[in-house]
């Protein structure tokens, strides 16, 4: 994944898959430049997380993680809700977006950003889930407060960064291959 951009699409509202008339909506992804992934992506998965290349694992300044949910009904609001209170729970996270909910045709966005302090530095996460009828994507973006830095303005760096790589578009796939919605 080099310098390279690698590019994901993942299925939103892809209710009739196999029907060619259907309206689907796929999230595309571009993975950022010189980022590397943490996971095997030889392998499908339920998480997948990337940093940039040459930061260690356990010591990255942002990290994007992706986690896929084919065919599992599970409702953005209530995704991210469950994922923040765990945040608030375990690692005395504390809100400074609140949950924001926007319903769109058959699928729905839901996004949220905490704050809490993890080894002794401060990150601020910033959630973002498309969730269609059958499937649902999890979009975090997690970035390290810097010296001097607020809150708020790393939450502006996490949302302007996750907005430049991902987006909706009118797409579907039939027979192994992604079509445009006409």
């Amino acid at each position: 994944m080099d310098n390279n951009q690698s590019a994901m699409l993942l299925p939103i509202n892809h209710l009739h898959m196999h029907d060619p008339q259907a309206k689907q909506v796929t999230l595309s992804l571009k993975v950022p430049k010189g980022f590397k992934p943490l996971q095997s992506m030889s392998q499908p998965s339920t998480l997948l997380e990337f940093i940039p290349k040459d930061e260690d694992p356990f010591k990255w300044s942002q990290i994007l993680t992706v986690s896929p949910y084919m065919g599992q009904q599970i409702q953005a609001a209530n995704y991210v809700s469950l994922l923040s209170q765990r945040l608030c729970l375990k690692a005395g996270a504390s809100v400074i977006q609140k949950l924001s909910t926007h319903k769109y045709d058959l699928y729905d966005i839901a996004e949220a950003a905490l704050t809490y302090t993890s080894d002794g530095r401060k990150e601020v996460i910033y959630l973002r889930v498309y969730a269609g009828p059958i499937d649902s994507v999890a979009l975090q973006y997690t970035v390290v407060v810097k010296e001097q830095e607020s809150a708020q303005t790393a939450l502006k760096r996490a949302q302007t960064q996750l907005g430049a790589i991902s987006s909706l578009i009118n797409a579907k796939m039939v027979n192994g291959e992604w079509v445009s919605n006409q």
